[in-house]
């Protein structure tokens, strides 16, 4: 099953190293965004105006997603 690695880019950055093995792409963007609103719904960055933007990459770094 691939793994793909969902990182979190603000201040500072976060880098997924643990990832999530994932039996179909399809299912990539909707664990991203509920990602996003759940780090953004507990962060006092995001209230302060500050930007996040989650990636998401492959095992072998290519990028599946993106999204801010």
């Amino acid at each position: 099953m691939p793994r793909f690695y969902f990182d979190i880019q603000n201040d500072p950055h976060s880098i997924d190293e643990d990832g999530v093995s994932l039996n179909d792409r399809k299912h990539i963007e909707p664990l991203a965004v509920r990602t996003l609103f759940d780090i953004a719904r507990e962060s006092a960055e995001v209230l302060s105006g500050s930007p996040m933007t989650i990636s998401v990459r492959d095992a072998d770094g290519k990028r599946s997603f993106a999204r801010h």
